[in-house]
């Protein structure tokens, strides 16, 4: 479970999964501002740029020892792959879900654009690589709490108050219920890739 006191955006949640806390050349890919802003006192050069205009930057031989993007397209990842320090970098990559729900079919739960075949790219590209993942509770840019599934039943607690009752409780109580009680992320719509280069033994 991730916890801060000093940052004030919750979107920067996100940057408490990293190791170290200054770094001397990042690559942010389609990141929010808020994360711009605060690596930039962090890091000694930052680099951000859009998935789009990626095919067209050129990095003149860069090697970043932090990345962090919000897209997995196949030619970012692709990208990412040239660019990381070998011998020093932190990877984060957020995948997004797209659950929906289709009442026509008994709340019938499906994946509307499915990350699973750049979830499964990303695991080739670095396989002798650690890969750890995160799930972001309730979003990626409201993260009350960012747990691994290991941690799910020890990590996860109520962050909504019951003296305001309303359509949204009914969807935390199930995911309450998915995630304490069946150890199930299905309605996290953000899966976090970590990857350090940390040679597996």
């Amino acid at each position: 479970m991730v916890s801060y006191t000093v940052m004030n955006d919750k979107k920067l949640a996100l940057l408490e999964l990293l190791d170290k806390c200054c770094f001397d050349c990042s690559l942010l890919v389609d990141a929010p501002i808020e994360i711009e802003e605060f690596l930039s006192i962090r890091s000694n050069k930052v680099h951000s740029l859009k998935s789009e205009n990626i095919d067209t930057h050129k990095f003149n031989n860069k090697k970043f020892d932090l990345i962090l993007s919000f897209s997995n397209e196949r030619r970012v990842l692709d990208m990412i792959g040239k660019v990381y320090n070998e011998d020093n970098c932190e990877m984060l990559i957020v995948y997004r879900k797209n659950l929906i729900f289709s009442l026509k079919k008994i709340l019938k739960l499906y994946i509307a654009k499915s990350s699973l075949f750049s979830l499964k790219n990303t695991e080739r590209q670095f396989l002798d690589l650690v890969i750890q993942k995160y799930y972001a509770f309730p979003n990626i840019n409201d993260p009350e709490m960012i747990l691994t599934k290991d941690g799910f039943r020890s990590g996860y607690f109520r962050y909504w108050s019951w003296k305001v009752f309303h359509i949204k409780t009914l969807a935390n109580l199930i995911e309450m219920l998915f995630v304490r009680y069946l150890n199930s992320a299905i309605l996290s719509q953000n899966l976090i890739i970590k990857i350090n280069m940390v040679k597996n033994a």
